[in-house]
Formats: structure tokens, sequence, C-alpha cells
């Protein structure tokens, strides 16, 4: 499970955003909401998913505003859950109230919790990488990925913008988008690894199924091993038992040359 906790930074210097953020984050958190976006307390929401790539979604949108503190929390949690989100409990709203207390002293305003810290780390740096290409974005660039991310292609958005194709590739490439893209993938694989609450039997699994490659591996490296040497052995053999062979073959026929010669008659020496 993944707890997302919120908080609005500034809010005593401005209007309170966190009903339409709860909107529109349920909007596009779909089905992966297992309990829905629900106010805590102040300037404060808090959401339970399942689905690490919409968490990361999520996360980045929110960054893309610069106006939320945004804790990302996985673990167990108190079970069976209740009707409200207010009402969880468990390691990972503790660790998603501990990120998003971190995320306040962050640039990039993101924190990872996880009871595998380590596992919370790498998401972390990678969420924080993503979010720094994210905040650095100009709006020329924002209007060409919003465009090509709601479904458009390249031509499409460029006539819609009133530039040329190769102008919206260059905004693309500039904005990097095509890296975003590629990247997410990995932060939502990083977040699944943190989240110890996932299947026990599918990670015996796969830790069985590694173990069994490396066991065949080794199977096939060993047999490999022992054909080479096996043939090594074998064609040492042949060369020596047809070198020894030669070698006898070669002092026979010397001897018996050497019989042959000692049988014949001497002729006399011929007179003056």
């Amino acid at each position: 499970m993944f707890v997302l906790t919120v908080d609005q930074r500034h809010s005593r210097r401005g209007a309170d955003l966190v009903e339409d953020a709860v909107t529109r984050l349920s909007v596009r958190a779909g089905g992966a909401l297992v309990r829905p976006f629900e106010r805590t307390s102040g300037d404060e929401f808090q959401g339970l998913l399942d689905e690490p790539s919409t968490v990361v979604e999520l996360a980045l949108d929110l960054v893309r505003t610069d106006r939320w503190s945004i804790g990302i929390g996985t673990g167990p949690t108190m079970q069976p859950l209740p009707a409200s989100t207010r009402a969880g409990s468990g390691a990972a709203f503790e660790h998603a109230r501990d990120a998003v207390t971190r995320a306040k002293r962050d640039p990039q305003r993101l924190g990872v919790g996880s009871p595998d810290a380590h596992a919370a780390q790498e998401a972390e740096v990678l969420l924080r990488l993503l979010a720094a290409v994210v905040q650095r974005r100009s709006e020329p660039g924002w209007e060409a990925i919003d465009l090509v991310a709601a479904g458009q292609t390249q031509t499409d958005a460029a006539q819609r913008l009133g530039i040329t194709k190769q102008a919206i590739s260059q905004r693309l490439h500039a904005a990097m988008w095509p890296q975003e893209r590629a990247a997410r993938p990995l932060a939502a694989a990083l977040l699944k690894r943190a989240d110890v609450t996932a299947d026990a039997g599918a990670d015996a699994a796969a830790d069985a199924a590694v173990e069994a490659t490396a066991n065949v591996a080794a199977d096939l490296t060993a047999d490999t091993s022992a054909g080479t040497t096996a043939d090594a052995t074998a064609d040492a053999t042949s060369d020596a038992t047809s070198d020894a062979t030669a070698d006898s073959t070669s002092d026979a026929t010397s001897a018996a040359e050497s019989a042959v010669t000692a049988d014949l008659p001497v002729e006399p020496e011929a007179r003056a």
C-alpha cells in the first residue's frame, strides 16, 4: 500500500487549495485509490493507493505547481481498513508522515518513507531527480507536453500551437519529456520494491526463480567446463597416442631397415 500525504505550502499567505487538489487528484487516480483523498487537518490531505505508477504520476503533478510538500509512505496498514482515510493507521501512514516532514526541508519538496530504508532512499533519489526536471520546465515546454501527453500527435500539437513540428520536437526535448517518460516506470518499480507489504508468496517465488536460474547457469557452466576438460583430455590422449604410435612406427621402420641392411651380402671391391 502507498499513502500519499500532502501539505499545502504557504497556506497562511494564500487561498486554501486543498479541495480543488483533492477533486483533481481523485479523478486522475481512478481505480488506484483504495481509500479516497481526504482533508486530514488544516491544509493537509491524504489518500491510500495500491498502484505505484499512479503514485509517481500524482506526485509529479503536485510538484509542477510548486505549492505542496509531498510525502509517500509504504508498508503495512492496520486491517481491516476503515472507510475513511483519516481513520487509517499503520507503518505506511507513519512513514508518509515522516516523509512529508522531511519534504518540507527539501528543494524538491518530496520524500519517500518505508520500513526498508535503503529501498525508500533509492526511490526518493530518482523521484527527486524527476521533480527537479519538472520544476525547471518552461511554459512553452508545458504547452507541448500537455498536448502530447493528452494523446495528440506532434503534428496535431504543432497545428494547435501554430508552430512547426520541428519546434514541437525541440520543446519536448528541451523540457526533457522523453527522459521523464523513460524514467517513470523505474521510479514506480523502486516504489514497489520499497513496499514491504507486497505479496510474500510472489517475492518468494521470484527469489526461487532467481536462485533456480543461477543454479541452472552454474550447472551449465560446470557441464561446459567438464565437457571442455573431457574434450581437452581426449584430444591430449589422442595426440599422445598418435605421437607414440608414430614414434613406435618410426623406430620399428628404422630397425627393420637396419636388419635388412645387415643381411645383404657385401660386394667385393673392384680390382684395379
